[in-house]
């Protein structure tokens, strides 16, 4: 193998393996976002339900 062309293959796999950590990254901030938002909404319907318990 030619220096260059092991340069260029490892390269390639360093960038995939920070592809993976970016999109890795992404994903459990979306998923924590996610999360949240579900924990919110169900908290807002819990508070609808009991007002109109309430009255």
């Amino acid at each position: 193998m030619i220096p260059d062309e092991r340069f260029s293959m490892l390269k390639g796999i360093i960038q995939d393996i920070l592809d993976e950590i970016f999109m890795g990254i992404f994903t459990a901030q979306f998923s924590v976002l996610g999360a949240v938002q579900e924990r919110a909404i169900r908290i807002e319907f819990l508070t609808v339900v009991l007002r109109n318990r309430v009255s």
